[in-house]
């Protein structure tokens, strides 16, 4: 309950059972582009009337006249673009400057007021073009030139929050998730039957910004009367991932023999470029600040976890079949990034347990155990024309790959930070402040409360490095 301008209402609210609210973002977005383009002759007409009603012996002619006519260069272009850009508020709060009863506990079992706010979106821009120049007569030359570009850009501010509520014989439970799915793909493809000179050019770039903020609070509360188990998880999750990739096939369609004029070996150039670039900065904060809590049974749990799987892909292939020189570059980019920020506190507040016979423990914990993956490659292949009688040609291929990966801000802002600060807590069970970044295995169990999320995550695998 809030009124307009975000002031706290005053009121009162008694549940005789559990009391959840509730906001979740989904649904699926898929932005497509799909372009290509075709340039051929049509060697049966040789830029004259054609059909079914002009004779054999025409056709003929026709077809021979296609075969002799000489063009300076055909061109052939192709591009496209797929974007998505999101930007989602998710709050789930309760801000009331009243109090919030439930019924009294029976046997140690509470009911429980749950507010929980989840991003489960869905998204995969897709974008893919392609090329296809088929030379007619004796063309010169043949270039074709193809581009495409897929982005997300994506802002998640998932929040689930207590405040300002004085609260009365309930459990709690909060709980802010960032589940996106994000998958972005760029691909090209080439395909060139050159009579003369080729110069093909593809380009494919892939480029995902995604932030998020993840935050599970309670703030400025009171709750001294018959507590139970507290639970408190901001929980980020996303699998992100994108690939960019090109493909260019070149077939010269002469033979070449002895004996044949006009068909001198020409070079072919076949030029592939494409990157990816996902860049994620998570904040993922889960705290108690400024509030008093008395708790008679159950456990504490306050926990920030960051899990986030980003895999990047970026590759390209090109096949030369040439009858003169053969010339191929490839360049290939990927670039993995993530700055986190993954906060647990309890700070300027107080958690006291009242009932001595209570010996379940209090859990402050922040967790990084991200994964990262990265691939570039390039791949050429350059064969002599098989059907060819002139002496083998020069070929040339140039191929480099460059993967960044980065956790972590440059500046060392980012952190993975689990405290007790400025509070008053008194157990009679354990209490653990654990603060851990790398692997996940069995001795992390203990403190990494979705560790088991994490590994079906990752299709079962429960070792994540840095």
């Amino acid at each position: 309950s809030q009124a307009n301008g975000g002031t706290a209402k005053t009121s009162s609210l008694n549940s005789p059972g559990d009391f959840t609210i509730e906001a979740v973002s989904a649904g699926t977005i898929v932005p497509l582009s799909i372009v290509g383009s075709i340039s051929a002759r049509d060697p049966d007409l040789g830029g004259k009337p054609g059909g079914d009603d002009v004779p054999a012996a025409e056709k003929a002619e026709n077809k021979k006249a296609a075969s002799e006519t000489t063009g300076k260069w055909g061109l052939g272009i192709s591009g496209d673009f797929a974007g998505a850009f999101v930007d989602d508020q998710t709050y789930a709060y309760l801000n009331d400057l009243g109090s919030v009863v439930g019924s009294p506990s029976v046997g140690g079992e509470f009911n429980t007021l749950e507010i929980s706010s989840s991003n489960e979106t869905i998204l995969n821009p897709v974008a893919g073009q392609a090329v296809i120049s088929l030379a007619g007569g004796n063309e010169k030359s043949l270039a074709g030139i193809a581009g495409s570009a897929a982005v997300a850009e994506v802002t998640a501010d998932v929040q689930a929050l207590l405040e300002n509520a004085t609260i009365q014989t309930f459990a709690l439970e909060l709980e802010a998730l960032n589940d996106k799915k994000i998958g972005t793909c760029a691909a090209g493809l080439q395909v060139a039957t050159p009579k003369g000179a080729d110069l093909q050019i593809a380009g494919s770039v892939v480029v995902n910004e995604i932030t998020n903020i993840t935050t599970a609070n309670i703030s400025n509360v009171q709750a001294t009367d018959d507590i139970g188990e507290i639970s408190l998880t901001a929980l980020s999750m996303d699998e992100i991932w994108g690939a960019a990739g090109t493909a260019a096939v070149t077939w010269d369609r002469r033979s070449l023999k002895e004996g044949e004029e006009g068909l001198d070996a020409k070079t072919v150039v076949g030029v592939g470029m494409s990157a990816v670039w996902n860049q994620v900065e998570n904040t993922t904060t889960a705290e108690v600040t400024q509030s008093t809590i008395t708790q008679s049974d159950g456990q504490v749990t306050i926990a920030a976890e960051d899990f986030t799987d980003s895999r990047v892909l970026s590759a390209g292939v090109d096949v030369a079949v040439p009858a003169g020189m053969s010339i191929e570059i490839g360049g290939m980019w990927a670039t993995n990034l993530l700055y986190p920020t993954t906060t647990a506190q309890i700070a300027d507040g107080s958690v006291i347990n009242s009932n001595s016979e209570n010996t379940e423990p209090l859990l402050v914990t922040a967790v990084l155990a991200p994964v990262l993956q990265s691939f570039a490659g390039y791949f050429s292949l350059d064969i002599g024309k098989p059907l060819s009688e002139k002496e083998a040609q020069l070929g040339i291929g140039v191929g480099a790959a460059v993967v960044v990966t980065r956790l972590g801000d440059e500046d060392g802002s980012s952190a993975t930070l689990a405290q007790i600060n400025g509070s008053t807590v008194d157990r009679t069970g354990a209490v653990t402040v654990q603060a851990h970044t790398g692997a996940l295995g069995e001795e992390t169990e203990q403190f990494v409360p979705d560790q088991e999320e994490a590994a079906v995550l990752n299709e079962g695998q429960n070792v994540h490095t840095l």
